[in-house]
């Protein structure tokens, strides 16, 4: 057994071949593992079978563009032997001279509902609370910010968070970040925020700082903006 024969066999991720017709050439054992359908039934039927039909068409679009020889990433609802779906990402380079897509699956089916619960835990907060990268962007911001400081979500997270700080408190606010990016969680810390109408709003915030191998972020917790000061 070749170095690739043994890393497509003892992967716990799913490895697919899919023919640029749609049908699948090759399936790894992770692929039963997690889907349940063992090799003999998914060889030589076409992938969008087993794809949930509210996944479909963003599913057929990224296919279209992997017939173009370029790569895509997205996730779908992916049908188990069982009847139930798993939410799995993908990873799929086209190989045009050989006319194959090589496929990688992961089952993020456990992260997803987390991240549903999230999102709608956060959407009905009055508190305003976003995610930042270390390098001083916003990535993601709860409805609140808006109702709050009338910024919609698009603005906030094309500009740097040092945007929206007034100028006078964009030393604290800087040396706040290098503690963050140093590990330490800020349990209370004040600064001004621009409002879309010009004027400011004293924010009290709690932020905890996140740095993983594939992800590193600022998890912001703030309490109830201050009005005045």
């Amino acid at each position: 057994m070749t170095l690739e024969q043994r890393f497509f066999t003892l992967s716990p991720d799913i490895y697919c071949i899919v023919g640029m017709d749609g049908l699948i050439i090759q399936v790894n054992p992770a692929f039963e593992k997690i889907l349940g359908f063992t090799k003999e039934e998914v060889l030589g039927q076409s992938y969008i079978g087993f794809v949930h039909e509210d996944s479909a068409p963003a599913t057929v679009e990224a296919f279209l563009t992997l017939k173009l020889g370029i790569a895509a990433r997205y996730h779908n609802r992916y049908k188990c032997k069982d009847g139930s779906y798993k939410w799995v990402e993908w990873i799929v380079e086209p190989v045009l001279e050989e006319g194959v897509m090589y496929a990688l699956g992961r089952d993020f089916t456990e992260l997803h509902q987390v991240l549903e619960e999230r999102e709608r835990f956060f959407s009905v907060g009055a508190d305003l609370l976003s995610i930042g990268t270390f390098d001083g962007s916003l990535t993601w911001v709860s409805p609140s910010w808006q109702k709050t400081l009338g910024w919609t979500t698009e603005e906030l997270t094309s500009h740097p968070w040092l945007y929206f700080v007034h100028p006078e408190d964009h030393e604290k606010t800087l040396s706040a970040g290098t503690e963050l990016i140093a590990g330490v969680e800020l349990v209370s810390f004040e600064n001004r925020y621009r409002c879309k109408d010009g004027s400011y709003r004293w924010i009290s915030w709690r932020s905890r700082p996140f740095v993983s191998e594939r992800l590193t972020h600022i998890l912001h917790l703030p309490h109830k903006p201050i009005n005045s000061k």
